[in-house]
């Protein structure tokens, strides 16, 4: 399962937190499912997350509100 699709599927059918999923491995998805999913900071994902820096600061804006 692709990260976007692990993503759509915790955010649209579970409607909660998976963490066998892939998502992780995406910094893109990793930032929405932090923001979206888990509703707060996810430092498990962060190395990831921060290795686009689009993304990071979308992390850092949207999820730890700084």
């Amino acid at each position: 399962m692709t990260p976007e699709a692990a993503y759509q599927y915790t955010h649209d059918v579970i409607e909660g937190q998976w963490p066998e999923a892939t998502i992780a491995t995406s910094p893109e998805w990793a930032c929405w499912y932090a923001r979206d999913v888990i509703k707060g900071r996810w430092s498990e994902a962060e190395e990831i997350i921060k290795s686009n820096s689009y993304f990071f600061d979308e992390y850092c804006k949207n999820t730890l509100k700084t």
